[in-house]
């Protein structure tokens, strides 16, 4: 495995150990009440770094591990998002984004806390206003 895939995963790892403190989306059925958004615990408006990594406010770093090489990409940070994962939607808040090299990748939690990450068009974003929306599997 090369130094930089190596320290991509590790950051993703790291990312994932300091997934906590993410409130949870309450599933009455198959309506979604989505909660607030968090006051921290993010990255908005600029590239993560390896300390936003470590503070568990970034799920990734795109570069070469020790400097960022990615962009923001410009949405809402936080925010309420599906991720479709192969047909299966998971209510997520974004929590990061950030391209390169023509890759738009998003970070976000689910309601449990765990950390994912994909691509920009694996993700329906909702915005920051909290509603109720159908999800199916």
């Amino acid at each position: 495995m090369s130094r930089t895939v190596s320290r991509f995963v590790f950051a993703i790892l790291a990312g994932l150990s300091a997934a906590g403190g993410t409130h949870a989306a309450e599933d009455t059925g198959s309506s979604l009440v989505w909660p607030p958004l968090p006051s921290s615990g993010f990255v908005a408006g600029r590239a993560a770094t390896q300390a936003d990594i470590d503070a568990g406010n970034a799920i990734f770093l795109l570069g070469d591990g020790s400097r960022s090489s990615g962009e923001p990409i410009a949405i809402d940070i936080p925010q309420y998002a599906l991720f479709d994962d192969e047909g299966i939607i998971t209510v997520v808040v974004v929590v990061q984004a950030e391209s390169e090299a023509g890759r738009s990748q998003i970070g976000a939690r689910k309601p449990d806390g765990t950390a994912l990450i994909g691509q920009l068009d694996q993700f329906k974003l909702v915005g920051t206003q909290p509603q109720s929306t159908r999800a199916s599997n």
